[in-house]
């Protein structure tokens, strides 16, 4: 099999797109640098809910409904080159 996936998402070994998401996905391969979250079910995005994507660069969450974002939700991401919100 390939890597880990979540059911909402379609991964491939360094990127992963998600759709539907209840929640920031978890079970993501640990190297993928590029995630996108569309339509996701869920409006808050909670400190450190990245941490364990620590190599991503790439973080697209448009075409969401977040009310709230926390102060520190990216942190941990010290390769994060663009943020699309």
């Amino acid at each position: 099999g390939g890597p880990p996936c979540p059911p909402s998402c379609s991964c491939t070994r360094d990127t992963a797109f998600c759709v539907d998401s209840k929640a920031v996905p978890r079970n993501l391969p640990s190297e993928v640098i590029s995630l996108t979250l569309v339509n996701a079910a869920f409006s808050e995005i909670q400190d450190g809910a990245f941490s364990h994507l620590p190599l991503l660069q790439f973080l697209l969450l448009n075409s969401n409904k977040f009310t709230l974002i926390g102060d520190n939700a990216f942190t941990g991401l010290s390769h994060l080159q663009y943020l699309f919100i």
